[in-house]
């Protein structure tokens, strides 16, 4: 819900993320010289839940193997995890 949207600003704001726009908040990181990663927030409705995906740009695996790109990526989603700040009741690990 809109809980998640304003952590996941918070977050991605306090790890340097410049917004992009692509879903209800999207944040570009320059992980590597040429490597950047998007993490974006989708808001649920009655029929699916909110969500966050992590997106590659399409030039990414010329730079880094594919299981290196994933272990970017998971570094990139604990990051924003222990960067989010404390939601009263809700553990999110």
């Amino acid at each position: 819900g809109d809980g998640g949207l304003a952590r996941f600003r918070a977050a991605a704001a306090a790890l340097g993320g410049a917004p992009v726009e692509i879903g209800d908040a999207g944040y570009a990181f320059a992980v590597l010289p040429r490597v950047q990663l998007s993490a974006v927030y989708w808001l649920g409705d009655e029929d699916f839940p909110s969500r966050t995906s992590i997106l590659f740009e399409d030039t990414a695996p010329h730079y880094m193997s594919t299981d290196g790109l994933a272990v970017l990526g998971s570094h990139l989603v604990n990051a924003l995890l222990d960067a989010a700040p404390p939601h009263s009741g809700q553990t999110i690990r």
